[in-house]
């Protein structure tokens, strides 16, 4: 039996150029979310950190699925390229994730939730 589609998900395209860069209040760390779920909570988005920047260690309540477009992160002592992909299941603590002079872009969706909704919500207030 097929799922029923999701009336939140976009099906038709948007221009993500278009779409602006939310802060995630760590400096030089941003994101640019695409599409939410309002069922599910499920989300997707563009995650961004400027060169030598560093993103806290954290977890997220729902699974993270993310791969690396463009640049270079380090996360444990290792550096990670365009074309990694990374599977953190809901609460496993990741990072810090450290940036050099390249800085980073990475896709990354949520299974549901992914516990910065607030920190948005707030920095697309100001």
């Amino acid at each position: 039996m097929e799922a029923p589609i999701d009336p939140a998900i976009n099906i038709g395209g948007e221009d993500a150029e278009k779409m602006e860069w939310r802060s995630l209040n760590q400096p030089g760390c941003w994101v640019k979310p695409l599409g939410r779920s309002p069922v599910t909570g499920a989300v997707g988005g563009l995650f961004k950190m400027e060169p030598h920047s560093v993103n806290a260690a954290h977890s997220h309540p729902s699974a993270e699925f993310t791969y690396v477009l463009e640049g270079e992160v380090e996360l444990d002592g290792k550096l990670y390229g365009p074309g990694t992909y990374f599977h953190r299941p809901a609460g496993v603590v990741h990072g810090p994730h450290l940036t050099h002079a390249q800085g980073v872009t990475m896709f990354a969706c949520f299974a549901g939730p992914s516990g910065a909704e607030e920190t948005l919500r707030l920095s697309s207030q100001k």
